[in-house]
C-alpha cells in the first residue's frame, strides 16, 4: 500500500515562535524550525518536532512557504481649496491668496502644489497650505494638488476668478458761476466766488479758487463742503 502526504505551505510570519516555557492551549499555533504546529491540549515544555504524531501534543499543519502579508494599500491624501472662493473678482495686481486644507489618512503631507490655468505657480510643505499670486487681466482656473508621504495625490476642483484691469481716475470736471465774466466792481466791494463741481468716478475732495493773470495766479482760499463759494 503506497501512503500519499501532502503538506500545505502556511505564512508563518503572524505566528510566534515556539518556547519551551510557555503554555499552549487547544488551537494556539506556534511555528519552529519553518514549520507551523497546531496544540491538540494544554501543552508546556513539548517540543512540536517531538510530539507531534498521533494523539501527541501537537499537529504538523505544514510548512513557513517565507511569505509576508501584502502592504497595506496607501490611501490617497485628502485636499479642499479655501482660497480663493469660486466667482471672486480681483484687479489687475493684487495680491491672491492661494490657501487649502490637507490631510492623510495612513501617513504625512509632503507638500500642496498650486495651479494657475494648470500651470505650478508654487507650493508649501507646511500647514497652513498657502501662497500669494499677484493677479494678472483675465479669467483664470485655481486648483490645489497634495501629495503624500508614499507619492499619492489628490487634485481639488478647481476655483474661477475673474481679473480686470485698473480703472484710469477721470478727472473732475469745475463751473465757475459766479462771478459773471466781465462783472465790474467797486474797490473794496465783496466778490462772492461760487463754482459746481463733480466727478464721475469718485467724490470731490475740495474746489479752490483763484486770481490773477495766467501764470501768476494766487489762491484766495478753498471750500470742501457744497455749495462751493469763497467771499472774496
Amino acid at each position: 500500500m503506497v501512503t500519499s502526504v501532502s503538506a500545505l505551505a502556511y505564512d508563518c510570519s503572524p505566528l510566534s515562535s515556539w518556547e519551551s516555557t510557555a503554555v499552549y492551549n487547544s488551537g494556539d499555533r506556534v511555528q519552529h524550525n519553518s514549520k507551523t504546529y497546531q496544540a491538540n491540549w494544554w501543552t508546556k515544555g513539548n517540543n512540536p518536532e517531538q510530539f507531534s504524531s498521533a494523539y501527541q501534543e501537537w499537529t504538523l499543519l505544514g510548512s513557513c512557504d517565507g511569505t509576508e502579508p501584502p502592504p497595506a494599500e496607501n490611501k490617497l491624501p485628502q485636499v479642499s481649496l479655501t482660497s480663493p472662493v469660486n466667482g471672486s473678482d480681483y484687479i489687475d495686481g493684487d495680491s491672491v491668496l492661494l490657501r487649502a486644507d490637507a490631510s492623510d489618512e495612513d501617513g504625512t503631507i509632503s507638500n500642496v502644489e498650486f495651479f494657475v490655468n494648470n500651470a505650478l505657480v508654487g507650493s508649501d510643505t507646511t500647514a497652513p497650505y498657502s501662497l500669494s499670486w499677484s493677479a494678472v487681466v483675465g479669467t483664470h482656473s485655481i486648483s490645489a494638488r497634495a501629495i503624500d508621504d508614499q507619492g499619492g495625490s489628490s487634485r481639488t476642483s478647481a476655483s474661477v476668478i475673474d481679473v480686470t484691469a485698473v480703472e484710469q481716475n477721470q478727472l473732475p470736471q469745475v463751473t465757475l458761476t459766479s462771478p459773471a465774466n466781465g462783472a465790474e466792481y467797486l474797490p473794496g466791494e465783496k466778490v462772492i466766488l461760487t463754482a459746481d463741481a463733480s466727478d464721475s468716478d469718485g467724490a470731490i475732495s475740495k474746489v479752490s479758487f483763484y486770481a490773477g493773470a495766467s501764470g501768476k495766479m494766487v489762491l484766495l482760499g478753498e471750500d470742501n463742503t457744497e455749495p462751493y463759494s469763497l467771499e472774496w
